[in-house]
């Protein structure tokens, strides 16, 4: 087995890693903020991009600092995004 084509693959996977990565969460109660904490701490995406029509002081508070960008509607553009999340409870999609 040629070690050679290891060192590449693993090459492969940190550039990955390291390019920049937005996320979009729909929603930050309990699961959303939970979600974005654990987020923060891993470093995983460059920009995490909220929508919460209500959100709370916590949320505000590292909006305050930068550390996400907080709407309170869909925006009508943002960067490309890795992935979309949704943390809502399903009742409100019955509406």
């Amino acid at each position: 087995m040629r070690r050679a084509g290891l060192k590449g693959a693993k090459a492969r996977r940190t550039r990955t890693r390291t390019s920049p990565r937005s996320v979009l969460l729909i929603g930050a109660g309990r699961m959303g903020s939970a979600l974005i904490k654990g987020w923060l701490a891993a470093k995983r995406f460059s920009a995490i991009h909220v929508v919460e029509p209500a959100p709370s002081g916590g949320l505000k508070s590292l909006a305050r600092k930068r550390a996400i960008s907080l709407h309170r509607e869909l925006p009508a553009s943002l960067p490309p995004l890795a992935a979309v999340v949704l943390a809502i409870k399903p009742q409100v999609l019955k509406g």
